[in-house]
């Protein structure tokens, strides 16, 4: 089992000295974050640089995340909102593709939408587009759960569409944060492809290193080894609300806590 890390950790340091960063601190693999004005992998000559890095690092690039701003909200009631969002989309796509990563990262919705039902309909069309477009550039879209009231969409999009092009990017503070049950892991476990890893107060989503928290993370290391399988861990850590002068000392506490927690796993 491996951990990586999201370049999302400090969207403030330029991606080269972000990823060198990164490999210093010993991790072997990135997911690339949301934002695509850091990386600009959305762009031949970005995704150009980006693979150089990594190559010269020996870096995996193991997810991209696709932009979860309003505007790639795939659950939007108007027809041209919601069709902007497709086209957003499918450019992450076919960005995955070109760079020979097989999983991109999707949020579904917006956290805290309204009329669910309403948007419960345009998922039906418009999560089918996006997988049709996926299956044909071999990329996997792994939903991410978000909050309680985007679950009921996230549910809904997972239940009706059996495609092996959609799986699920677990979670675990937005989940431990907002749905202290676990039943995510519990019922989409062999969809998961993506785990998404870090720590929060029990009341807002901080993105903290691993056991700087008050998370319980050894319940969620016992939930964990009920699976038949257990994905590589990408943390998802912030250094915004962490106490770290520097990049290095963040990435070697959040490395360092990661593999902790793996020591807590079945092998």
């Amino acid at each position: 089992m491996r951990i990586g890390i999201s370049t999302s950790f400090n969207y403030q340091i330029p991606l080269a000295e972000n990823l060198e960063a990164i490999a210093a601190a010993g991790f072997k693999f990135i997911s690339v974050g949301g934002n695509i004005r850091h990386s600009n992998y959305n762009t031949a000559e970005g995704r150009g640089k980006l693979l150089e890095y990594t190559d010269r690092l020996g870096l995996d690039i193991d997810s991209v995340h696709a932009p979860y701003d309003p505007t790639c909200d795939l659950t939007q009631t108007q027809d041209i909102f919601a069709q902007n969002a497709v086209i957003e989309i499918k450019r992450s796509i076919a960005a995955a593709s070109e760079l020979g990563v097989e999983k991109l990262i999707v949020h579904l919705s917006t956290f805290r939408p309204r009329k669910l039902s309403e948007r419960m309909a345009r998922i039906k069309l418009t999560v089918a587009e996006i997988l049709e477009f996926a299956e044909e550039r071999r990329v996997l879209i792994a939903l991410e759960n978000l909050d309680s009231d985007s679950e009921v969409l996230f549910k809904y999009a997972m239940d009706l569409f059996e495609s092996d092009y959609l799986r699920f990017c677990y979670d675990n503070g937005h989940e431990m944060l907002y749905n202290e049950s676990m039943d995510l892991l519990k019922k989409y476990y062999q969809r998961m492809i993506v785990m998404h890893f870090h720590d929060n107060d029990g009341r807002r989503d901080l993105h903290l290193i691993p056991f700087e928290g008050k998370l319980n993370l050894p319940a969620l290391a016992g939930q964990l080894n009920k699976l038949e399988r257990i994905p590589d861990i990408t943390l998802e850590c912030e250094m915004e609300n962490c106490n770290y002068a520097t990049a290095e000392k963040f990435l070697e506490a959040a490395y360092n806590k990661g593999m902790q927690f793996t020591e807590m796993l079945k092998r």
